[in-house]
């Protein structure tokens, strides 16, 4: 039964090469590999055009917006999303696509590894912070998920469930969570999310985004988008209860910050304490806004 691939991109031909060439091989029948480029400047187009790959340019910023886009040009059953820096194994397009074909799930998840030689220089905490979850986790039936480098469902969600990926939260808007809140909106409506063994994919992320500087502006971003799902779609705290969080959680990190050394990796500490003040900074400034979903809803207000 066939599936549409889709790779999200931009300005990153070289990593994108590398994952086509691993994915073509896997593509049989009616299945179409799509690229959704988002706006690149540099040989994206002329590497799709060389591999042969269908390509889908979308000029404005924001990943979730390419996503659904490439959402519309989809014509088969099972709809599957990798990254361009992701590396699939060789029966990645089967393996993910079999449950949602066989209707054993709604959206489905598979593991993600960091190359070897790159995780032994991280710690257990800083491989959690790019989802190194290989396997499928113990807490996976209590607290479900998605990763947008790894993920797919039934094209049927699209209509029945939800429209696309919330085009405020992602990269290259707020940064983070477009999958979180996707998977949350296909659960709250009686949605199965299920972890395929087997579909693992290798995650080679550069090396500039495990400097210091990076880490932090990742935390930041994860708290803005954060602080986003909970005010418009969770409907969340009081502005005088996220101004105290807010208060209580400057001083620790300037205390923090004064005694950091290095410019690779990140303190758990750290990265709490920055995660923290972004979210409340955020909600802060939120609280002055109309909300964009019912509580807990599907489809954003017009």
């Amino acid at each position: 039964m066939p599936a549409d691939i889709i790779i999200a991109t931009r300005n990153n031909a070289l990593a994108l090469r590398e994952t086509l060439l691993l994915l073509i091989p896997q593509i049989s029948g009616r299945d179409r590999l799509l690229v959704a480029d988002n706006g690149s400047t540099d040989s994206t187009a002329s590497v799709c055009a060389e591999l042969g790959v269908e390509r889908i340019f979308v000029p404005d910023p924001g990943q979730a917006h390419a996503q659904n886009s490439a959402f519309g040009a989809t014509c088969n059953e099972a709809v599957l999303l990798t990254d361009d820096d992701a590396r699939p194994g060789p029966v990645w397009v089967e393996r993910l696509k079999e449950p949602l074909l066989a209707d054993d799930a709604d959206a489905v998840v598979g593991g993600v590894a960091l190359p070897c030689e790159l995780a032994a220089t991280l710690t257990t905490y800083e491989r959690g912070l790019f989802f190194d979850i290989p396997t499928r986790p113990p807490t996976f039936e209590a607290s479900p998920y998605l990763n947008g480098c790894n993920m797919g469902f039934r094209r049927a969600v699209l209509a029945e469930v939800v429209r696309g990926f919330d085009e405020n939260l992602g990269p290259g808007r707020l940064g983070y969570m477009a999958d979180t809140l996707f998977c949350q909106q296909i659960l709250q409506a009686g949605g199965r999310v299920r972890f395929v063994e087997g579909a693992e994919v290798q995650h080679a992320i550069d090396p500039e985004r495990l400097r210091l500087p990076a880490l932090r502006e990742k935390a930041r971003r994860h708290g803005r988008s954060t602080a986003y799902v909970r005010h418009h779609w969770v409907h969340g705290d009081e502005p005088a209860r996220v101004l105290l969080r807010l208060l209580k959680s400057i001083c620790p990190l300037a205390a923090v910050r004064l005694h950091a050394t290095g410019d690779h990796g990140i303190s758990r500490r750290d990265d709490e304490l920055t995660y923290r003040c972004a979210l409340y900074r955020a909600g802060l400034a939120l609280t002055l806004t109309r909300r964009r979903y019912d509580r807990l809803g599907a489809n954003r207000f017009s």
